[in-house]
């Protein structure tokens, strides 16, 4: 995710001038599903993301036929949450 981020925000950058005036989030990335350590596929809707993101998690979204990073926040993910407390 982090390798995903740091393009977009190169290209965004490089888009205006290099300099960085625009968010990350909602552009889209290249990737076509999310896992976790265990390689279990994480579905993710609109409530989990908005959770992650309201605790500073950056995630993706697949929203409207791809993948979009969804948040403003570093891609790292802190145990503080669980696949249950986001995933329904």
């Amino acid at each position: 995710m982090s390798t995903q981020m740091a393009g977009v925000i190169a290209a965004t950058d490089a888009q205006n001038s290099n300099c960085p005036v625009e968010s990350p989030s909602n552009n889209p990335i290249q990737i076509d599903s999310m896992v976790d350590s265990s390689r279990q596929e994480v579905l993710l809707d609109l409530q989990g993301a908005n959770f992650l993101n309201a605790n500073g998690i950056t995630t993706a979204l697949n929203f409207m036929g791809g993948f979009v990073l969804w948040g403003n926040y570093t891609a790292c993910y802190t145990m503080l949450c669980t696949n249950s407390a986001i995933i329904k």
